[in-house]
């Protein structure tokens, strides 16, 4: 093997070093030498080199030790700057876990102050959750309601809300494509794929009057009703349009602009029995409750619809 000889000082550039009794790893270990400690060459060889240290005499791997001096310049503190920058990487991105799993779970006991967490669509419990950090109080919202009907038939409603101004009735929807309708039409258009695919759907803001006049029947009371139409999912609302008074069209991120509107320009109330309509909404959520209730309401929807009695 090539053989030089130097009278160097030279630096560690790896975080430990073992320095050996003889030019193999092999051979015994005499000591540990850290990154930064300085050492002084007496004789290099192709990958091996002897070194004088503060344990004596010993053999290091070559490129694991920098010439000191010259443009060669070990730049130890460099090392350690990123050294700590990685550290500081890795615990940061632990910490926003710990967060974010905290942050998970406080929301997660947000909705039960309303709701349980299998109830619903995951967009009706997102609605949820954006209300009540918006400071609108549990007590106040009703998710997931049964109203029966005159024929025994039960109207499904997703949400609704008892502010000063009146009822805020919510209906939820999560699609994708664009959406296109007029409110007195009774089937509104989704479109997908860029005009390849189009889908007829019912007009929530129909459906959402026929859940208001049930709620009506039972309430009884002569009190102002606002119909929130809200879309969630990767939708845009492309030609909506001849919306009702009292009734908003609007995406989940924009909820609260729908809201300030109604708070904006309604007048308070003053209910006649507040208890009482509280108790039938709580009545109406309990409803949701019973399997039996649920199971007939699917089967109603099915039968409604028909699609058991087509053959092709």
């Amino acid at each position: 093997m090539g053989r030089s000889s130097y009278a160097d000082s030279y630096l560690v550039n790896t975080s430990v070093l073992n320095l050996r009794t003889c030019a193999s790893i092999n051979c015994r270990i005499k000591g540990k030498l850290l990154a930064g400690d300085t050492v002084q060459v007496e004789e290099q060889y192709d990958s091996w080199s002897k070194v004088s240290t503060k344990y004596g005499a010993g053999y290091v791997v070559s490129r694991s030790i920098k010439i000191k001096n010259g443009k060669y310049v070990e730049n130890t503190y460099l090392f350690l700057f990123l050294s700590v920058l990685v550290l500081l990487s890795i615990i940061f991105f632990i910490y926003k876990i710990i967060k974010y799993k905290q942050e998970l779970k406080k929301n997660k006991e947000l909705i039960q102050t309303v709701t349980s967490l299998d109830r619903g669509e995951p967009a009706e419990l997102d609605l949820i959750l954006k209300l009540l950090k918006s400071g609108f109080s549990p007590n106040f919202l009703f998710h997931d309601l049964y109203v029966t009907k005159k024929n025994g038939n039960f109207s499904q409603i997703d949400l609704v809300m008892l502010t000063d101004v009146g009822l805020i009735v919510f209906e939820v929807k999560d699609y994708n494509g664009w959406i296109y309708g007029r409110g007195n039409e009774s089937k509104w258009t989704k479109v997908l794929a860029y005009g390849r695919s189009k889908y007829r759907f019912y007009n929530p803001i129909i459906q959402n009057q026929n859940h208001i006049d049930e709620l009506k029947k039972i309430i009884e009371e002569d009190i102002p009703f606002y119909s929130v139409i809200v879309f969630y999912g990767n939708c845009k609302l492309k030609d909506v349009s001849f919306i009702p008074k009292r009734t908003f069209v609007t995406k989940g991120y924009s909820v609260l602009y729908a809201l300030d509107s109604i708070f904006s320009e309604a007048k308070k109330i003053e209910y006649t029995d507040k208890d009482r309509i509280i108790k039938l909404l709580s009545d109406a959520v309990n409803k949701g409750n019973d399997f039996n209730v649920s199971r007939q309401h699917i089967d109603n929807i099915r039968d409604m619809l028909g699609t058991d009695r087509i053959f092709q």
